[in-house]
């Protein structure tokens, strides 16, 4: 059954099912193709490789990438009022 909820392992994945019917969806979509990004991540890393970055550069993308690293702080949050609220 693991296999079949989109690749859990069983390494500490928490699974939640309901069978209310409003969440529910009512069209599915067909799958995306994913064929060629193998390709497209050899390219741009090739691409990448011959740019030569600056101190300035990875501070910048640090910076950048804390700014947006708040998936924890939401997570924690919602588990915070979850628990206030008898969720």
């Amino acid at each position: 059954m693991t296999a079949e909820l989109a690749g859990g392992d069983l390494d500490g994945d928490t699974f939640w099912i309901s069978w209310d019917p409003r969440l529910i969806f009512t069209d599915n979509f067909k799958a995306f193709c994913y064929s060629d990004q193998a390709r497209q991540a050899n390219e741009s890393a090739a691409d990448t490789s011959k740019q030569s970055y600056t101190i300035a550069d990875i501070c910048h993308f640090f910076v950048e990438y804390m700014k947006a690293d708040n998936l924890g702080i939401i997570a924690n949050w919602h588990l915070a009022l979850a628990d206030r609220y008898g969720v």
